[in-house]
């Protein structure tokens, strides 16, 4: 089974912008299959007489691999081919007992070559402020962040006290119903 899918929408979208996320997801597993170093897919692959690698693709495990799918026909994987090659993505051609066999083109590669680009920058960035060190296979706070920091909560004579509908509550710790809290604000201690 293929876990993950990558898709790199934006471009997808730039590229082919009738495309939709099953020909995304049918080309991301392609991509896959197709670059697959295994000897058993390597035994599935003929080339033509322009020198392009064709992969044998079964339309069976492709079905069982991709569950997301939901439970697609063989027949409806047909149109997404069809899309797939007008497109300029793969080039298929029938062998055998109308075996498909996919070829990728160059415009598949500049798609999911670099599938994901990286995280956008936040006002708090969670990897600015954690290294990874390798002897201890751990993560470590670089830095003070008030990202890792644990955020304080109010308590009224040891019980927890929360705000709910404009009003602070004091939760009993035997379970008991929430009790309105009707002091100051100065009464409570944080912890």
């Amino acid at each position: 089974m293929k876990f993950t899918i990558n898709i790199n929408q934006e471009k997808l979208i730039q590229i082919e912008p009738r495309a939709k996320l099953v020909d995304g997801a049918i080309l991301d597993y392609l991509y896959w299959l197709c670059n697959s170093n295994s000897e058993a897919v390597e035994k599935l692959r003929k080339k033509d007489s322009e020198g392009l690698r064709y992969t044998w693709v079964n339309y069976g495990h492709l079905l069982d691999d991709m569950p997301l799918l939901g439970g697609k026909s063989r027949a409806s994987l047909t149109p997404v081919f069809k899309r797939l090659e007008s497109w300029g993505f793969i080039k298929t051609m029938i062998m055998g007992h109308q075996m498909k066999y996919v070829a990728l083109l160059p415009k598949t590669d500049e798609l999911l070559r670099k599938s994901n680009s990286p995280v956008k920058k936040t006002k708090q960035s969670c990897s600015e402020n954690l290294t990874y060190n390798n002897t201890n296979d751990n993560y470590t706070k670089k830095k003070s962040s008030s990202f890792f920091k644990k955020k304080k909560n109010p308590y009224y004579m040891g019980e927890e006290t929360r705000k709910s509908h404009g009003k602070r509550w004091v939760i009993p710790s035997d379970g008991g119903p929430w009790l309105e809290f009707v002091g100051k604000e100065s009464e409570l201690e944080w912890k």
